[in-house]
């Protein structure tokens, strides 16, 4: 009986220890879990602290130090000069007479704006073409397909014959293979259409500001009075003035005078680089021949010029006129007209008979000065 108590109470004892033992573990497998979550918490905090001080000191950096700098450059505006066309100066002979004289003409400008897109470009020709008429015996297919591309649902259109691998190309080698492809889907152009496409190839052509004609010949009173009623639907495009030359006593001298590009041709192939090195235009006129081409720089004038100032969404925010230009000087010839033309006259009538005759068949003309 003692024995079994005794065995009894070693069990007891040994029950003990053993549940000592576990709740010991169990009790430092606790705490270390206690200690490893605050110790991952604390890290978490500290990293979070270290990224809000980093965002509060760029914050401190763009509002305090420099944040008047940066305030200027979002409300910062940029401005360019654009310059407008003058009148020719006029030709005079030794009595006083007009030779050469300037003709102003109606005409319809457009002035590309800086943010201007394709398609911006395209609703414009396509509403302007409802009003005027324009020349389209020049223009090219190519110059028809830029026009039908510039539309984004047919630009959409001719993405979707289009593999993937052609639509990853480079803007200039897609541009390419758009264009083939829209040769397969693009219908004939109505004349509607034509006279946009021809509308939207010279707006497309122009640079940055720089003002170009889209009608400066032949333009109507109806044309003037519709596209004028309807400028706030057509941004960029204008009523302006062109000035020609005109001959009130005849061309009989025009081989000694000269001629002048018209804003079509712009300036000569052969001077380009020195007419642009001097602060010419593309398209600018200038004499192309003898007293024109020779006196170029006393007939010219000086262009008009206009601050155009563009906000920082590059919208056009101001224009502002500097100075309103000159037009050239006038040139005055040793020549007398009327005594030049009855010379020539007489030249005339005898050089005929001559080649009537064939006493002049291999004669290119006869001239008198």
């Amino acid at each position: 009986m003692v024995f079994a108590r005794f065995l009894c109470y070693t069990k007891l004892q040994k029950i003990r220890r053993s549940a000592t033992v576990e709740v010991h573990t169990y009790t430092t497998t606790t705490t270390t879990k206690i200690s490893d979550s605050v110790s991952v918490k604390f890290a978490i905090l500290f990293f979070v602290f270290v990224l809000f001080a980093l965002l509060v000191g760029q914050l401190a950096y763009l509002q305090i130090i420099n944040g008047s700098s940066f305030s200027e450059e979002v409300n910062s505006s940029s401005s360019t000069t654009v310059e407008g066309t003058v009148p020719r100066g006029m030709i005079y002979d030794s009595e006083g007479r007009i030779m050469v004289s300037n003709k102003a003409n109606k005409a319809i400008t457009y002035t590309k704006n800086v943010s201007v897109t394709s398609a911006q470009m395209e609703k414009v020709a396509n509403v302007l073409a409802t009003y005027i008429k324009a020349d389209t015996s020049t223009l090219t297919k190519r110059q028809e397909l830029d026009y039908f591309l510039a539309n984004k649902q047919h630009l959409k259109r001719v993405n979707k014959l289009l593999t993937k691998k052609q639509l990853k190309l480079s803007a200039n080698k897609l541009y390419k293979v758009e264009l083939r492809a829209a040769k397969r889907v693009m219908p004939r152009l109505t004349s509607t259409q034509k006279t946009a496409a021809a509308l939207y190839y010279k707006m497309n052509s122009a640079s940055e500001f720089s003002t170009v004609y889209l009608k400066e010949t032949g333009v109507t009173a109806t044309e003037v009075a519709q596209v004028g009623e309807h400028l706030s639907s057509m941004p960029g495009v204008n009523l302006g003035t062109d000035w020609t030359n005109s001959y009130p006593n005849g061309k009989s001298m025009l081989s000694i005078i000269g001629s002048v590009s018209t804003s079509k041709q712009g300036l000569p192939q052969d001077s380009l680089s020195a007419y642009l090195t001097e602060g010419y235009s593309r398209n600018d006129r200038v004499g192309t021949s003898y007293l024109q081409k020779q006196y170029e720089d006393v007939l010219k004038g000086s262009k008009s010029q206009t601050k155009v100032t563009v906000n920082s969404n590059n919208q056009v925010s101001s224009a502002v006129k500097q100075y309103a230009g000159s037009a050239g000087e006038n040139l005055n010839l040793t020549v007398d007209s009327k005594f030049q033309n009855d010379v020539a006259g007489i030249v005339k009538k005898y050089y005929q008979s001559a080649v009537s005759s064939g006493a002049a068949s291999l004669s290119d003309g006869a001239y008198a000065w």
